[in-house]
């Protein structure tokens, strides 16, 4: 049973996950812009560049990539409009954002003015003094 669960477990198809940005800037698991290094002499794949994480040596989150494998995904979507969509949507909502803060500043405008019409408008009341 235990060879059974092992088979499907190697099965399963490693991907990774990381973030870019629109710069082609690559996140490590910590969100930190991750660093371009180069495989060292004691690597199989020594000269080849790979990206990780800022922190490594010290505090490590273990993120990797080798740098033709983030060039094939950057071919890969280069023709996709998916960022160019995304970035669009970021312009509109920039730009219903300051649509929005007109319209707030302009209706605060106005309450101002009718409360001030008001305060103006309140009648005092007489006072009727006799004459004794």
């Amino acid at each position: 049973m235990s060879s059974a669960s092992s088979n499907t477990s190697s099965c399963k198809k490693n991907t990774k996950r990381f973030r870019v940005d629109i710069e082609a800037n690559v996140y490590c698991n910590r969100d930190l812009i991750a660093i371009q290094r180069v495989a060292g002499r004691r690597s199989v794949r020594m000269g080849q560049e790979f990206y990780g994480c800022t922190l490594w040596p010290n505090e490590d989150c273990k993120f990797f990539m080798w740098k033709e494998e983030f060039d094939d995904f950057l071919k890969k979507h280069e023709s996709c409009n998916c960022c160019a969509t995304k970035e669009q949507e970021l312009v509109d909502a920039q730009m219903q954002n300051l649509k929005l803060q007109d319209e707030n500043k302009n209706l605060k405008l106005q309450l101002s003015l009718k409360k001030s019409n008001w305060k103006s408008r309140i009648v005092r009341p007489l006072v009727i003094v006799e004459k004794v």
